[in-house]
C-alpha cells in the first residue's frame, strides 16, 4: 500500500478489505424506514481488524459498489462503535467482539492498493493444508462455509457447553469447529469463522468468533451449494449436502472427510471369519436427549463358586442376561470405475454387513460350526463379488487410529459412475 495503514489509524479514515458484502434489507433507522446493508471488512493497521460498515438510504447501494477481496479508503467516517457497548447490548450478524461505522453522508469510498496486512480468508483445501504444516503450533485461520452438522458437546467437565460444528465449502472439502459456547446456528447457515485457532494434529478449528453469512451475498460456489442442500425435517433431522462422487483412491489419499464412491468388494485382509461378528450390548443409552442402545463389546461374567455363566458386561458396566450380534470388520474394495488403482480396506458394521452379504449377523455366528452356513456364507460372498456397490465414506478416528467407515447405499449394476435408476 502506498500510504502508511497508521495514517487512517484515526476514527474518521480506514483502509479495509472486503470481507463479504450483505444483501439490501428493510431497516429502521434516526431518518425512519430505509434500506440498509452491511458491509463486513478488515480494518488495515486497527488492533480489531474485523469491523462492519453499515449504509443506510443511498448510502445502502454506495456499499453495494465495493467488491469482495479489494481495498478501499474509507474517509468521513464518524464515531467508531465498539459492538460489545451497545445499549442495550445486541449482535451485528452474530458478529460480537468487532466495531462498526454507520456511513455518514459525508463519506467517500474509493479504491485502495492492495496491503499485506489484510489477513487471508482460506478455502478449506487450503486451511487443512496449513493444518497439515510442519510448524502449525498457535497459528490462526479464517475461513466460510456451509454448516452441515451440530454436536453439542461438554467442555470443562460438563460445567459449560459448546458445540462441534461440521462445516463444508465450495471446494468440496469439510472441517469439524469447535465453538466454546452455545451459539445461534442450524444447519445450513452459512457462517464465516474469525481466527480460528488452528490445532497442530487435528482438523478442528477452535473458533474465538464468527459472523452469519446468512444475509450476505454469497460466492456462486457457496450459493450453488446451499441451493443443493435436502431441507431439514420437521423432527430436526440434521440436512445433508449432496456430496462429491469421486474414486476411492482419490478419496483415500486426499482430504475429504465424506463422499460417495462406486466400489468392487474383493475379499477380506486375512483368510479367516472369526472377526466378523461380536457379542453386543443390548442396555438402552440416553445422551443429549436422545436414546440408544449401547452396543458396546460384551465379556461373560461367571460365579465365583460354580464356575457357571451368569451373563455379560460391557466395557460401560452394563449387565445383560442377554446380548445381541453385530458385524464389525474390514473387507478389501477396489474402486469400480477403473479398477486399477489398488485395493483398500474398509470398515463395515451391522446395516452395512447385511447389505453386502444378505446375511444378518446372526445368521453367520455359527459359521464356524455350521458347515450348511459356511456354505451360505460363502455363496453370499462370492455374488457380492459379482455386484457393483455404491456406498458412502467417511473418515472417522477410531480409538486414536483414522479408519474409512462404509455405508453401503446401493448393490447393483452401474454405469459411468452413476446407477441406471437415479
Amino acid at each position: 500500500m502506498n500510504q502508511a495503514a497508521g495514517s487512517f489509524s484515526g476514527g474518521s479514515n480506514i483502509v479495509v478489505s472486503v470481507i463479504a458484502i450483505g444483501q439490501t434489507v428493510d431497516s429502521t433507522s434516526h431518518i425512519g424506514k430505509c434500506d440498509r446493508r452491511n458491509v463486513l471488512v478488515q480494518e488495515i493497521g486497527s488492533s480489531q481488524p474485523y469491523t462492519m460498515l453499515i449504509g443506510y438510504s443511498e448510502l445502502a447501494k454506495y456499499c453495494g459498489s465495493m467488491k469482495i477481496n479489494e481495498f478501499f479508503h474509507v474517509s468521513n467516517l464518524g464515531k467508531k462503535t465498539a459492538i460489545a457497548e451497545q445499549h442495550p447490548p445486541q449482535t451485528i450478524a452474530n458478529l460480537t467482539n468487532g466495531v462498526y461505522y454507520v456511513l455518514d453522508k459525508d463519506t467517500k469510498i474509493s479504491p485502495a492498493s492492495s496491503s499485506q496486512d489484510a489477513k487471508d480468508i482460506y478455502d478449506i483445501n487450503n486451511l487443512l493444508t496449513k493444518i497439515n504444516a510442519i510448524n502449525p503450533e498457535n497459528s490462526s485461520a479464517s475461513f466460510m462455509g456451509l454448516v452441515i452438522e451440530i454436536k453439542e458437546i461438554p467442555i470443562n467437565q460438563g460445567v459449560r457447553k459448546g458445540l462441534e460444528l461440521l462445516v463444508v465449502d465450495e471446494t468440496n472439502h469439510s472441517v469439524f469447529v469447535t465453538i466454546y459456547q452455545t451459539i445461534a446456528v442450524k444447519s445450513g447457515d452459512a457462517i464465516l469463522i474469525l481466527d480460528g485457532i488452528v490445532g497442530p494434529t487435528s482438523v478442528k478449528v477452535f473458533a474465538k468468533s464468527f459472523v452469519s453469512l446468512n444475509d450476505f451475498n454469497l460466492s456462486t460456489g457457496l450459493s450453488t451449494l446451499k441451493e443443493t442442500k435436502r431441507l431439514p425435517k420437521k423432527d430436526g433431522t440434521i440436512i445433508v449436502i449432496q456430496e462429491k462422487q469421486m474414486s476411492l483412491k482419490s478419496f483415500v489419499q486426499g482430504q475429504v472427510t465424506s463422499a460417495l464412491v462406486n466400489v468392487k468388494f474383493t475379499g477380506f485382509p486375512s483368510d479367516t471369519t472369526s472377526s466378523l461378528t461380536f457379542n453386543a450390548c443390548i442396555t438402552p443409552r440416553t445422551n443429549s436427549g436422545n436414546t440408544f442402545v449401547c452396543n458396546k463389546k460384551v465379556s461373560p461374567q461367571y460365579d465365583a463358586e460354580s464356575g457357571n455363566e451368569i451373563g455379560f458386561y460391557c466395557a460401560a458396566h452394563h449387565f445383560n442376561e442377554q446380548y445381541t450380534i453385530r458385524y464389525a470388520f474390514k473387507a478389501l474394495f477396489t474402486d469400480a470405475i477403473s479398477g486399477m488403482e489398488g485395493v483398500f480396506p474398509l470398515s463395515l458394521f451391522d446395516e452395512a454387513g447385511t447389505s453386502l452379504f444378505g446375511m444378518t449377523a446372526n445368521e453367520v455366528a455359527d459359521i464356524s460350526i455350521d458347515p450348511k452356513v459356511h456354505e451360505r456364507f460363502q455363496t453370499a460372498i462370492n455374488n457380492a463379488k459379482s455386484m457393483t456397490i455404491k456406498a458412502r465414506v467417511t473418515k472417522k478416528s477410531v480409538h486414536e487410529t483414522e479408519a474409512i467407515i462404509a455405508k453401503i447405499l446401493q448393490i447393483g449394476e452401474i454405469v459411468d459412475g452413476n446407477n441406471k435408476n437415479e
